[in-house]
């Protein structure tokens, strides 16, 4: 079955890693993603669609796919408030997959992170929680949601307390301690989400750190 298929976040770690893997995935014909700014590059599979992420709606069309992967993000560093944070990782994800859940589409996979639990006093931990909830609450055939430890790739921006944590976690999780929060790769996410958009599991789905680092495994 050949399937079109968009993502959300195309710019970011496993956004970039996903775009890539797709485009050579021949069971998906058309690869569309969404973006602020102009993409670099071109692809005979590739439609681009540069958005005001604050008026997704006007853009409904560009949703009419079948699998819709979303690998939006950000952190509270970068978004510079509670707010801004907020309107990234929760009402830019619901907006996706409300979206395409009107225009037709069957699956929505997406990114939120260990720890996530709407009643978590943490607010990080608590907008991934309530985003899970809302998406959970729309009803897609297939929703499939990944919980990734520390994402270790190269990053644009300096992270240095990051680079220090994912040091940390690799070291622990080699001695044996800790092993479901070491750190995974943007590549193995990807892959991941890429092949689990092939499984027939009907409903939610959660993948933790563990099985996602064991299904985007290099084989």
């Amino acid at each position: 079955m050949q399937k079109k298929a968009l993502v959300l976040g195309a710019t970011g770690l496993v956004g970039q890693q996903l775009v890539e893997q797709l485009l050579a995935d021949e069971q998906y014909t058309e690869v569309r993603i969404v973006v602020r700014r102009a993409w670099p590059g071109a692809h005979p599979k590739l439609k681009v669609q540069q958005v005001n992420f604050d008026q997704l709606a006007d853009y409904a069309a560009f949703f009419q796919v079948d699998d819709i992967y979303c690998c939006l993000g950000t952190t509270m560093a970068t978004a510079g408030s509670k707010a801004a944070f907020y309107r990234v990782d929760y009402t830019y994800v619901v907006e996706a997959a409300r979206l395409g859940l009107a225009q037709g589409a069957r699956q929505f996979l997406v990114v939120s992170s260990v720890g996530a639990d709407a009643g978590s006093p943490f607010f990080y931990n608590k907008t991934k929680g309530e985003m899970e909830a809302a998406v959970q609450a729309l009803g897609y055939p297939q929703l499939k949601i990944f919980h990734p430890s520390f994402l270790d790739g190269d990053r644009k921006e300096d992270r240095q307390g990051e680079r220090i944590g994912i040091a940390v976690f690799n070291f622990i999780s080699k001695m044996g301690l800790l092993k479901s929060y070491q750190p995974v790769t943007d590549k193995t996410v990807a892959r991941a989400m890429r092949l689990a958009a092939s499984e027939n599991n009907l409903g939610n789905t959660t993948y933790n750190n563990l099985e996602i680092v064991a299904l985007g495994r290099e084989k």
